[in-house]
């Protein structure tokens, strides 16, 4: 299995095996899937070394429970993106409803606890926080303040890192 990315910004598409990843591989069903999965040290290892060999061929923005502590440690700006379980479950539930999914808010609710404490309590890359990552509880937040607050955090460290170059 191989992936690959086509398109830059909002177009960006993975592509695994050359195809699109189907729209299927985003459901509450298939992350939970793969939060079981994620604790077999082989399957973990073939995603992180796709992911790095991503990294490395294109300028990327990642998101997923260890993309700061364990699949790019290196990169210059890291997120913990937190917000409560009720929030996460209730903007999950308007998400779907709005794509004309099912969605019952408490079934969604149990599925986001029982991941965190699986993902939290896991031997290997367990879903922590990494050192040096800006924590942001966006409990209270709009996507658009959040993206704000991101925005001006990755250009201070941009400028940062120009006044220590310079």
């Amino acid at each position: 299995m191989t992936f690959g990315l086509r398109g830059r910004g909002e177009e960006t598409t993975l592509l695994v095996d050359g195809e699109p990843l189907p729209a299927e591989a985003r459901t509450e069903r298939v992350g939970a899937w793969a939060s079981n999965v994620a604790t077999l040290p082989v399957v973990r290892r073939h995603l992180l070394e796709a992911q790095r060999r991503l990294g490395r061929e294109t300028a990327l923005l990642a998101e997923g429970r260890d993309m700061g502590t364990v699949v790019f440690p290196e990169a210059p700006c890291k997120f913990f993106l937190d917000a409560s379980p009720e929030v996460r479950a209730r903007r999950r539930e308007l998400q779907l409803k709005a794509l004309g999914k099912p969605a019952n808010y408490q079934e969604i609710l149990d599925a986001i606890r029982a991941r965190d404490h699986q993902d939290r309590t896991r031997a290997t890359a367990p879903l922590v926080p990494a050192p040096d990552a800006v924590i942001l509880d966006t409990s209270a937040m709009t996507e658009d303040a959040v993206l704000a607050r991101l925005l001006a955090i990755v250009e201070e460290k941009k400028r940062a890192s120009e006044t220590v170059a310079s």
